[in-house]
């Protein structure tokens, strides 16, 4: 969607001489934040999730067999960097084309663009 809507713009940037390979980082590095950012508020409202089953469990005393009361809610550090490795990877793969795309554009057209 950040090509359609910002047509125009990648048009003056090009017309200023942006070249190809500069927008094609720019909506890469964009589509890597936006994957990143997804990967933390998924870490975090997952973490919040965990910690409200903690209370829970405690409050209401449920029997889990094996599982130890304190380990729920917790994740390893190696998990949270995969999430959010594999999220940040995941938004540089879908927005790999579109950037493509809109450093391709040919800076006339671009402007012309309504």
């Amino acid at each position: 969607m950040a090509t359609y809507e910002r047509t125009r713009e990648i048009g003056v940037m090009r017309a200023c001489g942006a070249t190809r390979s500069t927008i094609l980082l720019l909506f890469s590095f964009e589509a890597a934040i936006l994957g990143f950012l997804g990967g933390v508020f998924g870490v975090v409202i997952s973490f919040l999730l965990g910690l409200v089953a903690k209370l829970l469990v405690t409050k209401f005393g449920a029997s889990l067999g094996t599982i130890p009361i304190d380990q729920i809610g917790s994740f390893p550090l190696w998990l949270v960097g995969g999430v959010l490795t594999f999220t940040t990877l995941i938004g540089v793969l879908s927005g790999l084309y579109p950037a493509i795309r809109a450093s391709r554009l040919n800076p006339v057209d671009a402007l012309r663009y309504e």
